[in-house]
């Protein structure tokens, strides 16, 4: 029968499977929804008459385009090949086709409903010539049922679409349901967050999960055993750990692990005190203990420098003298030259007496010049003669 003779008359039925796709497509790859588009038309001649009688194969293209008219210009948005040809049983006018099964002869579905609402079915349809609408097996001549009709929704789809008024988006935002862009969950607020409601505990890792969670990079982790580890510094304005003692100081103990000892290292923040070997300073620093000073030689003299550091002076060779300079370094090591005194008037002892005499007249005149002092007696006042003097 040659279709050429007939209108081109197809009429779309609103069905809900069409709703089921809009779902499909939101969520792809969901188990048990199947990405076929149901679709039923009625079949007519030039006088209104039902065709296919009692059972008829027609053969029938299905493709998806952007324009309601047939012809230039076109864009075709599906598929992206010549599309395939499927047979459908044309009853008293009626047909039913599957579009995107594939078990029929149909291509897959795989236009994106999601970036494109404004679309067209293309229907193309032609008599049987062979004993199949393959290729090759006959000689089918195709006519363009026109105009194209536009793939609409119901009210069922459109809910579905939106997952009961949301809609799900691979940056979501606001009240959009975020979904899984290859692989990845991408939140699209300027500062998203994840909240735990009241307290309840938010949980990463569960149900036995031991691969680290990675934070920027697989330099910064949290391992299953509870290590967290940072290729960086961690900068806090208010860092509290738990189990740490008031007062005790930190210091890296073995392995690097933060470690803390209060009787050891003890800080007093009330007064300002520092204790070494003890936890009750009761000065500035308090150290109980030996204090060792290997710098920088043994037996050595403790003094404060020029910058109230405390410094140590090297040990000299015996009979040396420390003798305040002055000048920084402001001491020095100087040695005594000559015997000393051995002998005074005669006498030799250990320890001599200068005693004062009656006589306040007479005095002693010292005058010293480099390392020798001259001790020269003095007359004071008026020498009489019968001292020998003149009386003046």
């Amino acid at each position: 029968m040659d279709l050429k003779n007939y209108p081109k008359i197809i009429l779309l039925l609103p069905i809900f499977i069409l709703g089921l796709f809009s779902f499909v497509i939101s969520v792809e790859g969901a188990t048990g929804v199947p990405k076929i588009l149901n679709y039923q038309g009625r079949l007519l001649n030039s006088d209104g008459d039902l065709l296919g009688g009692t059972g008829t194969d027609y053969c029938f293209k299905f493709s998806i385009y952007d324009d309601a008219t047939v012809g230039a210009p076109d864009t075709k948005l599906w598929p992206t090949g010549s599309p395939s040809t499927m047979t459908s049983n044309v009853k008293n006018g009626v047909f039913n086709a599957g579009i995107g099964d594939t078990t029929a002869g149909g291509d897959t579905l795989d236009f994106n409903f999601q970036d494109n609402d404004t679309i067209y079915l293309n229907v193309e349809t032609a008599t049987m010539v062979g004993a199949t609408c393959a290729a090759g097996d006959g000689a089918e001549s195709f006519e363009n049922l026109a105009p194209r009709r536009r793939i609409v929704s119901t009210g069922f789809a459109i809910n579905a679409s939106t997952l009961l008024g949301l809609t799900p988006y691979e940056y979501a935002s606001s009240t959009q349901i975020p979904v899984l862009s290859n692989g990845n969950l991408n939140l699209g607020a300027a500062s998203p967050q994840i909240n735990a409601t009241g307290t309840n505990t938010l949980t990463f890792q569960g149900n036995g999960g031991t691969g680290n969670i990675q934070f920027f990079s697989a330099s910064n982790t949290l391992t299953s055993a509870g290590a967290l580890t940072l290729a960086g510094g961690i900068t806090s304005t208010g860092l509290t750990i738990n189990t740490l003692n008031q007062g005790s100081l930190l210091f890296a103990g073995s392995g690097g692990a933060l470690s803390q000892s209060s009787t050891v290292l003890y800080w007093d923040n009330v007064n300002g005190r520092l204790g070494i070997g003890n936890n009750a300073p009761s000065s500035t620093l308090h150290v109980s203990g030996g204090l060792s000073v290997t710098d920088p030689t043994i037996n050595g003299v403790l003094y404060t420098n020029s910058s109230n550091l405390l410094t140590a002076l090297a040990s000299s060779t015996a009979g040396k003298v420390l003798t305040a300079t002055g000048t920084a370094p402001y001491f020095s090591w100087e040695t005594v030259s000559g015997t000393g005194i051995t002998s005074l008037n005669g006498l030799t002892g250990v320890t001599q007496t200068f005693a004062t005499s009656s006589e306040t007249n007479v005095g002693i005149k010292i005058v010293s010049s480099g390392t020798t002092h001259t001790f020269t007696p003095i007359w004071i006042g008026t020498l009489g003669v019968d001292r020998g003097g003149t009386g003046t």
